[in-house]
């Protein structure tokens, strides 16, 4: 991990869609981070934030909520350049998160999705679930007071 850098997170669409379903999930202590944390952000590609946007309007999240998701992708490093790896042959659109996390050295991908927790790491990069990692942020007590 760095120290007194942004962690720089890649967050599945899986993850934004839980925080809305449950505003007291792992997922959404994740997302409040990536809000008022300056020591996470969040990295992401075009085509991850226009699929973000689309879901959300697809489930009818509330405007507040999806007005929510811009400003953190707002604060969050947009990739422009991206290699594709090809990494998750069960899924193949899974590889936009995969390859966002290598193109801009992520730390970590965070996900609910089980073709890509089977990875476990790729080159260094974590990818864990929601509730891993709120646990490894509380053990390292990184996480206290953002409830």
């Amino acid at each position: 991990m760095r120290s007194k850098k942004k962690l720089r997170l890649v967050i599945d669409t899986n993850l934004i869609v839980a925080a809305y379903f449950n505003p007291r999930s792992a997922s959404a202590k994740i997302l409040g981070l990536c809000e008022k944390d300056p020591s996470f952000g969040i990295v992401y590609t075009s085509k991850m934030r226009k699929e973000a946007d689309l879901i959300l309007r697809n489930i009818q999240a509330s405007k507040p909520f999806r007005d929510r998701i811009k400003k953190i992708f707002d604060r969050g490093l947009g990739v422009q350049r991206i290699k594709p790896h090809c990494l998750v042959t069960e899924d193949p659109e899974d590889n936009k998160f995969l390859d966002c996390a290598l193109s801009a050295k992520a730390d970590y991908v965070i996900t609910n999705d089980r073709h890509m927790l089977k990875l476990k790491t790729v080159r260094g990069i974590d990818i864990v679930r929601p509730s891993d990692f709120v646990k490894m942020l509380e053990k390292r007590n990184l996480c206290r007071g953002h409830h």
